[in-house]
């Protein structure tokens, strides 16, 4: 990952990695929400899903695989695109965790 400007504003690997954690410590439902709601539809996925569920597992599991596959995303995806679906699950997640 290269640092990334988007709106004037870069996006570095620190603020990326950070990303990424949040991205993994979704539930799967969430994490292939995610990639559903962008737009990457994995031929493998079964129907009516983004990714196959053991690609979910991996990025949970596996820090540098999930490294990897949303860096790739990131890189696939326009970069407005992806910081706007990202803005929205993150403000979804700081919601559900003041209602708490």
């Amino acid at each position: 990952m290269t640092n990334e400007t988007v709106k004037g504003k870069e996006i570095n690997k620190d603020k990326f990695r950070k990303i990424i954690k949040i991205i993994r410590n979704l539930d799967l439902k969430q994490i292939d929400n995610f990639f559903y709601n962008l737009k990457w539809i994995d031929s493998e996925a079964e129907k009516g899903r983004a990714l196959p569920f053991w690609r979910i597992k991996k990025i949970k599991k596996d820090k540098k695989f999930a490294e990897d596959f949303i860096d790739t995303l990131f890189q696939e995806t326009p970069k407005k695109e992806f910081l706007k679906e990202f803005n929205k699950l993150n403000n979804k997640l700081i919601l559900e965790k003041k209602l708490k």
